[in-house]
């Protein structure tokens, strides 16, 4: 009998234990949430956007790369570098298509808060 109670115990913490896993938001998630809600608070009309988690950065470093390359680049000299240097973050792109009536928009988090360090919107 107290092996059979054992075992149902035992199914009903696991069963609670992932159903409180399943409901827990991730990094991501949180990240886009946020961005999203920074981006609004700026004016940004995000409907048109691609959201893009990019905890790495990978997609920031390789633009910042490019605006560099092109000296008549309207971005060029308007990096947010400044705010983000001796900082750990993450962004999140708002990708944008073309023609759309918004540029694509950064949005920089601290990597241990979730703060919003930084918008930074295209030229």
């Amino acid at each position: 009998m107290r092996k059979w109670y054992f075992m149902v115990m035992a199914a009903l913490v696991l069963s609670f234990a992932g159903a409180a896993a399943c409901l827990a938001e991730t990094a991501e998630e949180k990240a886009v949430k946020t961005a999203k809600e920074a981006a609004l608070k700026e004016g940004v009309a995000i409907a048109e956007a691609e959201l893009i988690y990019d905890p790495s950065n990978q997609k920031w470093e390789e633009r910042v790369v490019a605006i560099e390359a092109l000296p008549a680049d309207p971005n060029h000299g308007n990096l947010p570098h400044g705010m983000l240097q001796n900082r750990k973050y993450e962004t999140v792109l708002l990708d944008f298509k073309e023609g759309a009536t918004e540029a694509d928009t950064w949005v920089f988090l601290d990597k241990d808060t979730g703060d919003v360090l930084a918008i930074y919107q295209e030229k």
